[in-house]
């Protein structure tokens, strides 16, 4: 019988080889045809900005609007309260209550806007240049809040603001140092009515050697300067999504001016019944 063949551990022996003397000590390199391994570090990823043509548009359907429908809901009403009425009567009824709604309660809803930038006052030029230039690029409807700047401008900038998906800060040395930006900036991202505020938030560099304000320093930027950094990052940040939260955000105001118009065209009903009838 034939000896057996003794075999030296040392500290980096691993468990399987202790066992099983006949395992290999060094793995084999993994063969594959498709060439030597990519590092996730050194991948190039591909740049694959959002075509408009893929994003949907939000449909909503209206029970007051436009007027075709309003005149179903005034039948409705008017059937709801047992009034025998003619047809003149009814048309009567319906113009009355058509008028005083649109006075009273016009189905008007503020724009929502897909982004706004905000800037210091001396970079207002080239910052609403690049607001267009995002708008047209990603096919966004973007707000520049100098546009709207009246004797409230902290008034002016958090309505905008929360009117908006993502809030963009164009960031310059003339930024860092203005102090109502820096005051916009904390109480921004200390607002207590927004939800996932950093999600929201894009902080965009000149240049690099630019310090953020300490409220920005844990979200990520873009930086102008470095053209394959902001290809990159921007069509991500302005995609679909976007576009999605502002139809959604706009629909639901939309559907509660309705809802509204809907309760006060039974109260003109009952009120113009006992006009007309």
């Amino acid at each position: 019988m034939a000896a057996r063949k003794r075999v030296r551990y040392t500290r980096k022996t691993g468990l399987l080889q202790r066992l099983l003397p006949c395992y290999p000590w060094r793995r084999k390199r993994r063969e594959s045809g498709d060439g030597p391994a990519v590092s996730r570090s050194n991948a190039v990823f591909p740049l694959v900005p959002v075509s408009p043509a893929e994003c949907q548009t939000l449909e909503v359907v209206l029970s007051t609007w436009p007027n075709h429908k309003l005149a179903g809901v005034i039948e409705s009403a008017v059937t709801q309260a047992n009034a025998v009425t003619n047809a003149s009567v009814l048309a009567a009824i319906e113009q009355a209550v058509v008028a005083e709604l649109d006075e009273k309660l016009p189905m008007l809803v503020d724009e929502q806007f897909d982004f706004c930038v905000v800037s210091a006052e001396i970079d207002c030029l080239v910052a609403s240049e690049f607001a267009k230039d995002v708008a047209s690029k990603f096919n966004l409807l973007g707000f520049f809040v100098e546009e709207v700047m009246g004797q409230d401008k902290f008034s002016s900038v958090m309505t905008a603001i929360q009117k908006s998906t993502k809030v963009v800060f164009y960031i310059t040395e003339h930024f860092v140092a203005d102090e109502f930006c820096s005051h916009l900036v904390r109480n921004t991202v200390g607002l207590p009515c927004s939800t996932n505020i950093a999600a929201r938030i894009v902080p965009v560099l000149q240049t690099p050697e630019i310090e953020l304000p300490a409220a920005l320093r844990i979200i990520n930027k873009v930086v102008l300067s470095n053209p394959t950094q902001f290809e990159f990052v921007m069509p991500r940040i302005f995609n679909c999504e976007v576009r999605r939260q502002t139809q959604e955000r706009k629909a639901a105001r939309v559907k509660a001016i309705d809802e509204q118009r809907r309760e006060m065209v039974v109260s003109l009903v009952q009120h113009k019944l006992g006009v007309f009838v």
